[in-house]
């Protein structure tokens, strides 16, 4: 949540700035364009993992919405053709011991692993492409080079650094 607070404010910061400009460059525009798509996506983020900081209680015991029923009806029928994919393929205590896996640390571990890869890696990207956009709308070509070699070193630096969490 913090991370996803600090680049919020980051790139709301960046997109004042563009707009202040008054652009007039298509890049300029791009940027606009990306970088609000992905502020959305990080406050997204800040409120859904500030709900899961809340007490249990919070998020169970209320009544629960048409809409987030039918999404939770979704999900249940999209687990239970991914146990029979399983199962189909290499049996039942397979399909069984995957579903364990998905499921034994609740929804809250679900929720979290869901919305920094649904939600906070796609901001992020968007974010990265806006930041491009606003390199690229830009005449100085020391500019554009530095930034390029940046993001070439930080893409190699994440690929060899990066966790390796099994499911990768």
């Amino acid at each position: 949540m913090a991370v996803s607070t600090f680049f919020a404010g980051f790139v709301f910061t960046a997109l004042i700035e563009i707009l202040l400009a008054n652009p007039t460059s298509a890049w300029n525009r791009a940027a606009i364009v990306l970088l609000s798509f992905s502020l959305a996506l990080f406050v997204v983020t800040v409120y859904i993992y500030d709900e899961l900081g809340m007490p249990e209680g919070f998020w169970t015991d209320g009544r629960r919405s048409a809409l987030a029923r039918r999404v939770s009806n979704f999900q249940e029928r999209r687990r239970e053709r991914r146990w029979q994919r399983i199962e189909e393929k290499h049996g039942a205590t397979r399909a069984d011991e995957d579903a364990a896996d998905m499921t034994n640390d609740g929804p809250l571990f679900l929720t979290m692993v869901a919305t920094s890869r649904y939600v906070f890696t796609p901001a992020v990207a968007i974010a990265l492409l806006g930041f491009v956009a606003i390199v690229l709308s830009t005449s100085a070509t020391w500019v554009k080079g530095t930034a390029i070699a940046a993001v070439a070193v930080g893409a190699v630096a994440y690929r060899l650094r990066r966790a390796s969490l099994g499911p990768d």
